[in-house]
C-alpha cells in the first residue's frame, strides 16, 4: 500500500501550453476557435476552418458556444471548454498521453472517456463511464452514471465526483504521467445518490491510495478531523465577539459547535460566541465533525472572558491639596476626566472616569476691634460662622481655642498676632490674623521724670504733666517737697498738674525740689528745678 500523497499541481498544465505558444510561434500548431452554437463538424462554426475529429499535437481546440459531436473524439493536443462554452458527446473519447483536457464550462459524454492524458475540471462533466489512466485535476464536479475507473490514475484538487461505483487497480503505463503506477484518489468528495449504500468503491485491487484525511463520502470524511484543542481569553469589551471557526485549527467546516457551558450569548449555527458585557468566567465548547462509517472526531475549546472595568467615581478633595493625583494624572482643577488603563494580567482595556470637586474655602472673617485703651481691659475676639466647619485660634503665650466668640483680658505680655483658619469637610481654609494691642501702656522702669520747669507762664515747659507720661490707666500720686522736706505739692489722678505754685496756690520760689511718684508698678524719686 502506497502511504504518502503525489503531489502534482498546475505546472505540467503551465509547461504544455507554454509548448503549445511555441508551436504555434513556429507555425506547426493551429488554434480553432467557436464562433456560434452547431455541430463540431459544421466549418462555419469555427473561426480557422474545421478541426479534426483527432485533435493533432499542436493544435487548440476552443469551445465557447454549445457544439456536439457526433463522431468519436481523440485527443492528442489541446481541448478547452470554456466558461461559456457546452460540449456533449454520444460516443466515446479518448486523451492521449501528452494531450490537455480542459473544462471550465459543461461537458457531457454518453459513453466512455478514456484519460491517458491531463484532464482539469473546473465546471461541470456528465460522463457514462469515466476511465482514467492519467491525471484529473477535478475542482468543479463530475458525475458518472456508469462507473469510474481509476486505472493507475491520479484524481485530486478538492471536487466532487457522484457515482455508485469506483474501481481502483494500478497500472504500469500511467507512470509515464502521474510518476507512480499506484491508483490515487485524494481531496475528492466522493458520493453515491443511494441512500442505502452511499460507499461509492467497488473493486480495490492491486496498488492503490485513497487519502482519508481529505477524501469524504457523500460530504462525510472518510477520517474526521476536529482539530486540536483550544485555550483562549478576551475581553468583554462593548459590541465585540468571538467566532469559533477561526480557532478550529485544520479549518474544517464539516462539524458543528455545543456549548457545555451556560453563557446564553452563543450561537451554535454561526459558531459566534457574543462577549459584550458577558459575564466574567471560562466557557466551554466542543466542536464535532461526522465521518463516514459513524465515526466522530471532537475538539475541545475554553474561552476565559476577562472583565472590561468601566468605573465612574466621584472626589471632593482640598484647595490646598492640588494637584490631585489621579492615574498618573496630576489634576489642577475640578471637571470630568477618564483615563484608559490596560491590564497587564488580562489585557483587558478599562475606562475610569472622576468627576472631580474641588473645595476652596474663603478665609475666615475676624470680628474684632483690635485694640483696648488699658491693660487688662476685656477684648473681644470672635469670628463669622461657617455651619458645620470647626474654628482653631492660635496666639501669644500658646493662646488656643475653638470657640467662635472668646473674651479674655489683655495687657503687654499677650499682645501681638492672633489667627484663625477653620476645618470644613476635611479642608482647611486659608488663615486669617489680626494684631491685638493695649494703647495705654506705661512702663514704669523705662520712665525718665522731667528735672527742669520753666513756670513763667509762657505755654512751654509751666508745668509737669504726669498724666501725659502715665496715660489714662493707671493711678498715681504725685508728692513734691522742697529742699527742708516740706511737703509743698500733691498731685493725683484727675488733679492740676504741678506748674510751679503750692498745693494753697501760692508761686514757690526757684529753686530745687524733690518729688516722689507712686504708681501702680512702684514708686520713683528725683528732683526738679524750678526756674522762672
Amino acid at each position: 500500500m502506497k502511504t504518502n500523497l503525489l503531489q502534482t499541481s498546475f505546472f505540467q498544465l503551465a509547461t504544455f501550453l507554454l509548448f503549445s505558444l511555441f508551436l504555434s510561434n513556429t507555425g506547426f500548431s493551429i488554434t480553432y476557435t467557436s464562433i456560434a452554437d452547431g455541430s463540431y463538424n459544421d466549418c462555419s462554426i469555427w473561426d480557422n476552418g474545421c478541426p479534426n475529429n483527432t485533435i493533432q499535437v499542436g493544435d487548440t481546440v476552443i469551445i465557447n458556444h454549445v457544439v456536439n459531436a457526433s463522431s468519436s473524439m481523440n485527443v492528442i493536443g489541446v481541448l478547452i471548454v470554456n466558461v461559456s462554452g457546452d460540449f456533449s458527446t454520444n460516443n466515446d473519447m479518448e486523451t492521449q498521453i501528452g494531450s490537455t483536457f480542459i473544462v471550465d464550462g459543461s461537458f457531457g459524454l454518453t459513453g466512455e472517456l478514456e484519460v491517458n492524458g491531463e484532464m482539469f475540471n473546473s465546471g461541470f462533466s456528465s460522463i457514462e463511464f469515466l476511465h482514467n489512466d492519467g491525471y484529473i485535476c477535478n475542482s468543479g464536479s463530475i458525475t458518472c452514471s456508469d462507473r469510474v475507473r481509476n486505472h493507475g490514475g491520479l484524481i485530486e484538487c478538492g471536487g466532487t465526483i457522484s457515482t455508485c461505483e469506483i474501481d481502483m487497480e494500478n497500472n504500469a503505463s500511467a507512470e509515464g504521467v502521474t510518476g507512480s503506477i499506484f491508483a490515487e484518489i485524494s481531496e475528492q468528495n466522493l458520493c453515491c445518490d443511494n441512500p442505502n449504500n452511499p460507499d461509492p468503491f467497488d473493486e480495490l485491487s492491486g496498488d492503490w491510495f485513497i487519502d482519508s484525511s481529505n477524501v469524504s463520502i457523500c460530504i462525510l470524511p472518510l477520517m474526521p478531523d476536529a482539530g486540536d484543542n483550544d485555550v483562549s481569553s478576551t475581553c468583554n469589551d462593548s459590541e465585540s465577539f468571538i467566532d469559533l471557526n477561526t480557532l478550529i485549527s485544520t479549518g474544517s467546516d464539516l462539524g458543528s459547535f455545543t456549548e457545555t457551558s451556560a453563557s446564553g450569548a452563543f450561537d451554535p449555527v454561526t459558531g459566534i460566541l457574543n462577549t459584550d458585557n458577558l459575564t466574567p468566567g471560562t466557557y466551554s465548547f466542543i466542536y464535532t465533525v461526522n465521518g463516514y462509517n459513524s465515526t466522530v472526531d471532537e475538539s475541545f475549546f475554553e474561552i476565559t472572558i476577562f472583565p472590561v472595568l468601566n468605573t465612574t467615581s466621584s472626589f471632593t478633595t482640598c484647595e490646598n491639596e492640588l494637584p490631585f493625583q489621579w492615574n498618573g494624572m496630576a489634576l489642577e482643577q475640578e471637571g470630568d476626566y477618564s483615563v484608559a488603563l490596560t491590564s497587564v494580567v488580562t489585557g483587558c482595556d478599562s475606562v475610569a472616569s472622576l468627576t472631580l470637586t474641588v473645595q476652596a474655602l474663603e478665609m475666615p472673617e475676624i470680628l474684632s476691634q483690635g485694640t483696648v485703651e488699658c491693660p487688662s481691659d476685656i477684648i473681644d475676639l470672635s469670628v463669622e460662622d461657617v455651619s458645620g466647619a470647626e474654628f482653631y485660634w492660635a496666639g501669644p503665650m500658646e493662646y488656643e481655642s475653638q470657640d467662635l466668640v472668646n473674651a479674655f483680658e489683655l495687657d503687654d505680655s499677650n499682645s501681638g498676632l492672633y489667627s484663625v483658619y477653620y476645618v470644613l469637610n476635611g479642608c482647611e481654609s486659608e488663615v486669617a490674623q489680626i494684631e491685638l494691642n493695649v494703647e495705654n501702656i506705661f512702663e514704669y522702669k523705662q520712665f525718665e521724670f522731667p528735672n527742669v520747669i520753666t513756670a513763667n507762664d509762657d505755654s512751654v515747659n509751666d508745668e509737669i504733666e504726669v498724666e501725659k507720661y502715665v496715660g489714662n490707666c493707671s493711678d498715681f500720686s504725685l508728692t513734691v517737697r522742697d529742699r527742708w522736706g516740706n511737703q509743698v505739692y500733691v498731685q493725683e489722678r484727675g488733679e492740676p498738674s504741678f506748674n510751679g505754685n503750692s498745693i494753697l496756690g501760692e508761686k514757690l520760689p526757684e529753686g530745687v525740689y524733690f518729688y516722689k511718684l507712686t504708681h501702680s508698678q512702684g514708686s520713683k524719686t528725683g528732683f526738679i528745678h524750678l526756674l522762672k
